[in-house]
This record gives structure tokens, C-alpha cells and sequence, in this order.
């Protein structure tokens, strides 16, 4: 696999990428990849691979910083590299299925094993229903309950929710605004019918990178003059808390959650290297404007998790009160 793996590595182009132009003949054909991107399957000598298309290379940033960064913290993440394809520029994304193995979205167990009035069209086309942050209906919490629900082996169970619980600590500090229902899962052993949590994945809307580099500019701007962040983030500030709740929601699940959980949140915020966006720099240039954002929101949101941390062992020294939350349509 490292012999093919290297093949695909000297397809790389001076300026970073991968140019996926030269495998024509390995793509997949006649299979649909669902999402607001294109996508398109390949297969190099038995390596299967996704490439995934977007409007600058910035989101590819983000996509390929998150994966990076996950290794170094301990979170299960698909690999991203730097790609480019017909023009376009992208990432791809290694297989992480293989054979006799099989991949479940939390929407289609949603559906499926909550008592819920939810219908899956329903759900489509309401992107704001359920997200697991960002609101106050579907959480860490919820997913707990689901995961009871789910699985009948406790060991099983609790190795999910502890790795669902790590790539949440990641998508906090990430700012992550895209990690809805479809866009996490579980992956089934068909032979044993073992279930692991699939590594995290689709992990572009971050930082809000997304929404481009003039975007980020006028941000910038507007603080350094001294204008309200909120009149220019919209939906997502991370400044307001009534309007991006997701590291409270992190704090409010450490505080009500066992020792073991907590060193797990506290093991993943600690060792995430926020330097790793200055290597990474190295293999694909983006604007110094957009580093020096990148930094500061990763910085500002690493700490203050740290700092709610501290605070709440300060506090909080009792045994910890679950809340009782559950799934429950938007009313």
C-alpha cells in the first residue's frame, strides 16, 4: 500500500497539489457522490480515494489543516491532501471503508432508532433542525441518549461516544459549523457486526474559511476600527454567545460529565498544535492575512475552552448532574 500511496505522492506539483490529471483512467464511473461540491471517486491500483472541488484554495486549507491537526491531538480523522483536477482546486481524501465494512450517517440513525416525528425529508430540507452545535436540540447530550439506543454492548458504546466526544472538542475549537447529521456516522464490520465512530470527515467549513478571503478582510478591518463583529460574522459570531453557543455547550458537557470523560476533553484541547498551520503553510500558500486569522480564531477558542476548564474544576468539585436533553423538533 506505502508503494502505491508513493505513485500518488509523485503526481504532486511544484506548487503543492496532487494533479489528479494524470490518472484519468482511474476514475470511477457512473457512481454519484452526493454534497454542495463536486466530487469524483478514484481508484489507483486498488487505493481508493474522493476528490472534492472548491471555490478557493482557503476551504482546502481548513480541510487539510483540520486532518493535520487531528493526528497530532488524537482524534480519528480521514487523511486530506492538497489536489487538483480539471482545473479545479480541492483535496483528496483517502477510503476509509474497505472491504466488507459499511458506513451509517447519524440522520439515517436518527430516523431510525429515536422516537422521534422527524422524516428524513423533513430534515433535508430544514439544515437548521438538527446540527450537533449551534442550537440548543441536538448535542452532546442527545447524542449520549441516541447512542444508548444504538448500541446493546456497553464497550462498543462507549468507544464511540468517546471518540465522538474528542472530534467535538476539535470541531468547538475548529469553529465548526457544518457538522450536521450526515456529516458523522458509524462505521459497521459486516463480518462481526462491531460498530466504531467513522473517522471525522467533511471538515471544509471551518474558521469560516468558506466564505473567502474577502470575507475574512473585511472582519479584520471592521475590528481593527473598532465595529461590531456581530454586524459582520451574521449567524456565526464567535464573539456572541447567543449566537454560537458551541463552547459553552463543551464546558456544560465537561462540567456534567465523569473524570474520564473530562481527561479526554482536557487531553484533546491540550495537544492541539496550532503551530501545525505554519507547516502546512509551506506545502500550500495562502495570504498572510488569512494565517494570521487562522491563528488568532484557533488561539482565542483553544483558550478559552482552557480557561472554562480551569474555572469549572475550581467550581465544580461534586459529582456531576446530567441534564436531561433529547431530541425535540424546533418549534
Amino acid at each position: 500500500m506505502d508503494m502505491k500511496r508513493n505513485k500518488i505522492e509523485e503526481l504532486r506539483n511544484k506548487e503543492g497539489y496532487i494533479n489528479l490529471d494524470k490518472l484519468e483512467s482511474f476514475i470511477e464511473k457512473g457512481e454519484i457522490v452526493e454534497g454542495s461540491n463536486a466530487k469524483q471517486w478514484f481508484n489507483f491500483e486498488g487505493v481508493r480515494f474522493l476528490f472534492k472541488e472548491y471555490d478557493s484554495v482557503l476551504p482546502a486549507f481548513g480541510e487539510v489543516l483540520y486532518s493535520r491537526i487531528a493526528d497530532s491531538c488524537g482524534v480519528d480523522c480521514a487523511e486530506y491532501d492538497f489536489a487538483t483536477y480539471k482545473g479545479a482546486i480541492g483535496t483528496i481524501s483517502y477510503d476509509f471503508l474497505g472491504e466488507e465494512k459499511a458506513y451509517y450517517n447519524f440522520l439515517e440513525l436518527t430516523t431510525q432508532f429515536m422516537d422521534t416525528k422527524f422524516t428524513l425529508e423533513e430534515i433535508k430540507n430544514n439544515r437548521d433542525l438538527l446540527v450537533l452545535h449551534n442550537n440548543k436540540y441536538n448535542n452532546l447530550f442527545a447524542i449520549k441518549n441516541l447512542l444508548e439506543e444504538i448500541f446493546n454492548d456497553p464497550d462498543e458504546k462507549e468507544r464511540v461516544e468517546v471518540e465522538l466526544i474528542k472530534q467535538f472538542c476539535l470541531d468547538v475549537v475548529f469553529w465548526h459549523k457544518d457538522r450536521r447529521l450526515w456529516n458523522y456516522g458509524v462505521v459497521v464490520d459486516e463480518c462481526s457486526d462491531a460498530m466504531f465512530l467513522a473517522p471525522s470527515h467533511d471538515n471544509s467549513h471551518v474558521l469560516c474559511l468558506e466564505k473567502g478571503k474577502e470575507y475574512i478582510e473585511s472582519v479584520i478591518y471592521d475590528l481593527i476600527n473598532g465595529e461590531s463583529i456581530n454586524d459582520v460574522v451574521g449567524e456565526y459570531s464567535m464573539f456572541d454567545e447567543k449566537k454560537d453557543d458551541s463552547i459553552a455547550q463543551l464546558l456544560n458537557f465537561y462540567e456534567g460529565s465523569d473524570k474520564n470523560v473530562r481527561k479526554e476533553i482536557e487531553n484533546v484541547i491540550s495537544n492541539i498544535n496550532i503551530e501545525e498551520v505554519e507547516k502546512l503553510r509551506l506545502t500550500c500558500q495562502i495570504g498572510d492575512i488569512e494565517l494570521l486569522w487562522i491563528k488568532a480564531v484557533l488561539n482565542y477558542r483553544k483558550s478559552s475552552i482552557l480557561n472554562g476548564i480551569e474555572n469549572a474544576k475550581i467550581v465544580e468539585e461534586d459529582v456531576p448532574k446530567k441534564p436531561n436533553i433529547t431530541f425535540s423538533k424546533r418549534k
